[in-house]
């Protein structure tokens, strides 16, 4: 029959455009695994896939198929990006879509490297353990590389349950993946008949699942609190946070619902999203009545944490900062953000760049060097996260450890889509890692304050607006990841790597001795 599943599967394999179009299906298909959708059983047919495709061919073809999935995962999973283009101007969709499909692109190398170096062992078994370490060591780099993009890692697809997270605390995001990935493969080594594998593949994550049940159900959290936070959500849409007339009322709106009546007891800070003052507001005038307007609904002496600019006067750069108010409205403290979002916050090699090739914002705003703890008076030591600093490791584990996360957001840029959701899962993720709970301000949602186990303990939805006061969670010990990191996984996989090519060419050498 011409059409029959292997004639079908021949033909694939055979032409070039059929396979990279096979390979970039199953790659947005394992899109669906991620944020808002989690479904997580579809990585048990697009990883066979891509197992099967690069199977079927050389070198090359192995790094183009790995390639053509990697662009059909990242364009499906980062769609959301390019709406944020639609406020640049007339054509903004255009660029959206440019801007996307360049970005997938570029990262889409990554798999393809992990598909080449799988494809290097001729024996399905070494094959599929190569590709599930390889994949994971791809991630690794593309969290690092160029300031690092850690966004939809593989370990992100448990972020939807409680129990499904805790593994996260011993092994991390990326220990995730990589249990995830092995037994996403085990259907590819079912269908050769290799039972024994099959059955090896998913054990390990099963272990970590069923281990992550019993750590949330079984050993408790303590139930401590501490002083109540108030969390505003003013729901400023991104259009109307970028029309200069209309700053003041923009300001004006998170004021007013700051003003919300508080339980009792009455809320200690107050925080305000990222960018909320366009502006620095050290020694504003304007700024200290906005806090006193505030104080005039809470009782006691109220601090306020907002996002606004820090300007450097010795040099007149720029910094996306978050700043800590007194009672009084002065500047107790701030924080600068690390991680600049590229092309976004600052161009890249803009050093490099004369003046006249540069873009409207010129070279972008200045990061700080070093991620940094605060100390806000009645409260524990928090570290602060600016937007997506918070999918960064934070190196917790140590002498300075914190005893909070502080995430401030503004993630009004892509509306309703997928991309808000993404965040909140990393920001659950980060608080299991850590053993830290995670107090996060969002513009438009998703606002929350999540427990160092990642329980959601309050939040508001995307787009709506209002107020969280709820007492800070206590922290938990530095778990086995927060002291730890990544790096014995990491040595881990690749010593699997080198000790699998290493009995590659031993066995050659062997026969020839045994010829002589």
């Amino acid at each position: 029959m011409p059409w029959s599943g292997r004639s079908i599967t021949r033909r694939i394999s055979e032409s070039y455009v059929l396979r990279a179009a096979a390979a970039m299906l199953a790659g947005a298909a394992s899109a669906a695994a991620f944020a808002p959708i989690h479904a997580v059983p579809v990585l048990l047919v697009s990883f066979p896939i891509l197992a099967w495709l690069i199977s079927t061919g050389g070198l090359r073809r192995a790094f183009w198929t790995g390639w053509a999935f990697g662009l059909g995962q990242f364009a499906a999973g980062l769609y959301w990006i390019g709406a944020s283009f639609v406020y640049t101007g007339q054509f903004g969709w255009i660029a959206g879509g440019i801007g996307v499909a360049g970005l997938s692109a570029g990262l889409a190398v990554f798999p393809a490297s992990a598909a080449l170096v799988a494809r290097t062992f001729d024996s399905l078994p070494r094959r599929l353990v190569a590709l599930g370490a390889a994949w994971v060591l791809a991630e690794g780099l593309r969290s690092w590389l160029l300031t690092g993009f850690p966004w939809n890692l593989t370990g992100q697809v448990w972020a939807f349950s409680v129990e499904t997270l805790q593994p996260a605390a011993w092994i991390g995001t990326h220990g995730l993946g990589a249990v995830t990935v092995f037994a996403a493969l085990a259907p590819a080594a079912l269908a050769s008949r290799r039972l024994r594998l099959g059955l090896l593949l998913p054990a390990p994550l099963a272990a970590v699942l069923f281990l992550g049940f019993l750590r949330d159900n079984v050993r408790t959290l303590d139930l401590g609190e501490g002083p109540v936070v108030r969390i505003v959500q003013g729901n400023v849409p991104q259009a109307a946070r970028l029309d200069a007339d209309r700053f003041d009322d923009n300001l004006r709106q998170y004021v007013v619902t700051s003003r919300t009546p508080p339980a009792d007891p009455p809320p200690k800070l107050v925080i305000w999203p990222e960018a909320v003052v366009p502006f620095d507001p050290t020694g504003r005038e304007d700024i200290r009545r906005n806090v006193r307007d505030v104080q005039q609904a809470i009782p006691g002496d109220v601090r306020l944490a907002t996002g606004g600019f820090r300007i450097r006067p010795a040099d007149g750069s720029v910094f996306n900062s978050l700043f800590f108010l007194a009672p009084d409205g002065q500047v107790e403290a701030y924080y600068d953000k690390v991680h600049l979002v590229p092309f976004g916050e600052f161009l890249p090699l803009a050093a490099w760049l004369p003046d006249v090739l540069l873009p409207m914002t010129g070279r972008g705003m200045q990061a700080a060097d070093a991620r940094a703890r605060v100390s806000i008076p009645g409260f524990p030591p928090v570290a602060p996260a600016i937007c997506y600093e918070i999918i960064f490791p934070t190196s917790t584990g140590g002498p300075e450890r914190p005893a909070w996360l502080l995430n401030v957001t503004n993630d009004a840029w892509f509306g309703r889509t997928s991309g808000p959701y993404q965040h909140f899962a990393q920001a659950r993720l980060r608080a299991v890692e850590e053993g830290l709970p995670v107090v996060r301000a969002a513009n438009t949602g998703i606002s929350a304050v999540i427990d160092a186990r990642g329980r959601v303990l309050a939040r508001l939805p995307l787009g709506q607006r209002g107020v969280i006061d709820h007492p800070l969670p206590v922290p938990e010990k530095p778990p086995l990841h927060a002291r730890m990191g990544d790096v014995p996984l990491f040595g881990a996989l690749f010593a699997l790597l080198v000790l699998m090519l290493a009995t590659i060419r031993q066995k050659p050498a062997a026969a020839d001795a045994a010829k002589d």
